[in-house]
């Protein structure tokens, strides 16, 4: 479009094309927003003992467990799902990047800020974390981790 030499009309193009700005990036807003809301992210323990499939906010979708995982015990099972969870936590952080890449172009500040956020929420686990064994009780007789039954 030709710039009119009238102030008026020059200003009114001005606006209609911030105009279709801010509907645009409203748009591409919706649609990162939607993503999101979509987003899931699924890990499994070595071996798919344990798999847990979590939603973009961090929280438990599913807990799928099979017979051998019922046999590590209650607190090595229970870290061994927190784990996992955790390393599906910061997949999470890696999809909302691949959505907001989708969506809005890299130098937005906007979709940089939604990135840091999720990755300061749900950071990487650290590698000890993750593979941490069970602590035996300290009481040889204390049965509380596991059972007694053979």
């Amino acid at each position: 479009m030709a710039m009119s030499s009238d102030p008026a009309a020059a200003a009114r193009e001005r606006l209609n094309r911030m105009v279709a700005d801010v509907n645009s990036d409203h748009e591409r807003y919706v649609a990162v927003r939607a993503g999101i809301e979509k987003a899931e992210a699924t890990e499994s323990t070595d071996g798919g003992a344990i798999t847990v499939t979590v939603g973009s906010g961090g929280e438990l979708r599913d807990l799928k467990l099979t017979d051998r995982a019922l046999q590590l015990g209650a607190a090595r099972l229970g870290a061994q799902v927190v784990a996992a969870t955790k390393r599906a936590q910061a997949r999470i952080a890696d999809r909302v990047q691949e959505i907001v890449d989708e969506h809005v172009p890299p130098d937005d500040l906007l979709g940089k800020e939604i990135v840091a956020k999720t990755r300061e929420r749900f950071p990487d686990p650290e590698p000890e974390e993750a593979a941490r064994p069970a602590s035996p009780p300290a009481d040889p007789g204390d049965f509380s981790t596991e059972s007694y039954l053979r």
